[in-house]
């Protein structure tokens, strides 16, 4: 099965067709929406607590980009990852998983969980 580049009319991003600054456009959008994000987590987290945010942050990433694939090649999984490559996959979010589990368990995480909570 062949795939078509998404963004294929976007391939030259200097071109003369208003898309001299679509890079740069994109850099201060992601810097932006970083920045919102971490105000808003911020706010969030004081009131639900941080592991439930970080659950609920988890689950809408996964919904989110199983719908940008949806979109941009029809299924919800990557098409072309063979079992190897889920193989991988999952061992770096296990990794991913336990090391900031085994993170947050140590002191120092537990005291900035107690002075996020007592404010």
């Amino acid at each position: 099965m062949h795939y078509e580049p998404l963004f294929a009319p976007f391939s030259p991003l200097s071109s003369a067709a208003g898309g001299a600054y679509l890079g740069e456009s994109i850099a201060l959008a992601v810097a932006v929406s970083w920045t919102v994000c971490a105000l808003l987590s911020e706010t969030v987290s004081r009131r639900l607590g941080a592991h439930v945010v970080n659950v609920l942050r988890m689950v809408l990433s996964l919904l989110f980009i199983g719908a940008l694939l949806w979109v941009c090649t029809g299924s919800p999984l990557p098409p072309r990852a063979d079992a190897t490559t889920w193989g991988w996959l999952l061992a770096s979010g296990l990794v991913g998983y336990v090391s900031a589990t085994i993170a947050c368990s140590t002191p120092i995480c537990s005291s900035v969980r107690a002075s996020v909570n007592s404010s």
